[in-house]
């Protein structure tokens, strides 16, 4: 190979270094915005309000309240799934690859394992069953 086929080669071998550096900038910068995002949906006013409800009902009466309310076809119903359902929307993108659990459980661990250990036993197992995200990150909280 003449010195113009190495050059070529290297040219080739520069390029893509450059574009695994940029692909992986951009997955971290992405990881950030959708850390941030999370961050601000978890502490928003409806997932407030839930967890104030969640909290106050405790374990005895948690699981009553949620029967009730779906029986019922309660808006409590969607209050109170609030937060099963935030986490299982983490727990979809640790599934997928679009974030890192080992960053999701420093992030939101403490309160996954409240809310795990709160919402556990107050759901059904047809339920659990339509939230795999929190069922799979509480398991590996609790671990």
């Amino acid at each position: 190979m003449d010195w113009l086929g190495y050059l070529s080669l290297a040219a080739g071998v520069s390029a893509a270094i450059t574009l695994f550096i940029q692909l992986y900038k951009a997955q971290r910068v992405r990881q950030s915005e959708l850390i941030a995002s999370l961050s601000e949906r978890w502490n928003s006013s409806p997932l407030e309000k839930s967890k104030e409800l969640a909290d106050s009902l405790g374990r005895d009466e948690l699981p009553k309240a949620i029967r009730d309310a779906y029986e019922a076809a309660s808006p409590d119903w969607y209050v109170l799934m609030r937060i099963p359902s935030f986490f299982n929307t983490v727990g979809a993108m640790v599934e997928r690859g679009d974030l890192s659990e080992k960053l999701v459980l420093y992030l939101f661990g403490m309160e996954l394992r409240h809310y795990w250990n709160l919402y556990k036993n107050a759901l059904t197992a047809e339920q659990l069953e339509g939230i795999p995200g929190f069922q799979m990150l509480g398991q590996r909280v609790i671990k």
